[in-house]
């Protein structure tokens, strides 16, 4: 059971919020990619389409609401000298996402080629977003010191239309019930973006977790019943041309 660390969550809550990949990559890697700051809450657009939940798909709303840097390596250097090295990198969803859902997941083309809501994410993800995948990437860095990499992700909300069924399969998420009586399922995944970055270690930071981003974005900060909170879906991306994949 993971312990849940209240002031990070408190901290999360009062994060400012970004709109697009340049104010997120000003504001997280800061102009000389050397002023790291932990997250940020995302303003995105809702889009919808198909999700693959478990055993089927369903048709969910979707939109990113959050972006954040994860600690990937700490490199040492001890002797000054330009220095080749290769770090995994993650791609398609966060590792950390399997940790806290029991279902499979994934996401068609579309959702990447609609701009996933406003935000760059990788070009790699032209068939989609399917399980979490590991590949090696050098990066040239300069000696004699300490580095720390991060690799930026982006947090995204997701409504599964009548599949609140499916609410146990989640460790966080959250049961809103139509009008007409059906059951949607909100939960929040993450995915890795292209973005890497090694900086000094007088440059470093403590990486948010994953319990503590979903605790704070999802259950504190967004409120189902009435769609409502930091946050929200807009149901007009079900008809509206260039919301749908």
């Amino acid at each position: 059971m993971n312990i849940i660390d209240k002031k990070v969550v408190e901290q999360i809550s009062y994060m400012p919020e970004k709109r697009g990949s340049y104010e997120i990559d000003n504001y997280l890697l800061g102009e000389t990619g050397k002023s790291l700051k932990p997250g940020c809450w995302v303003r995105g657009a809702t889009i919808y389409g198909d999700m693959w939940i478990w055993n089927q798909n369903w048709g969910t709303y979707s939109l990113p609401v959050f972006a954040y840097l994860e600690h990937m390596q700490t490199v040492r250097i001890p002797s000054a000298t330009k220095y080749t090295h290769a770090v995994e990198v993650t791609e398609g969803f966060s590792s950390s996402v399997t940790q806290t859902s029991e279902v499979e997941l994934s996401v068609g083309g579309g959702f990447v080629a609609l701009g996933a809501g406003g935000v760059k994410l990788s070009s790699s993800y032209t068939e989609g977003i399917h399980g979490s995948n590991k590949r090696m990437e050098s990066f040239e860095i300069q000696g004699p010191g300490i580095y720390n990499f991060y690799q930026m992700h982006m947090v995204f909300a997701h409504k599964a239309t009548s599949a609140g069924h499916l609410n146990e399969l989640f460790r966080y998420s959250q049961v809103a019930t139509h009008e007409s009586g059906r059951e949607d399922l909100c939960f929040l995944t993450s995915i890795a973006t292209d973005t890497v970055v090694p900086v000094p270690v007088d440059s470093s930071i403590t990486p948010l977790g994953w319990h503590e981003i979903q605790r704070a974005v999802l259950m504190n900060n967004y409120k189902a019943s009435d769609n409502s909170g930091q946050w929200l879906f807009h149901y007009s991306a079900y008809h509206r041309p260039g919301s749908r994949y």
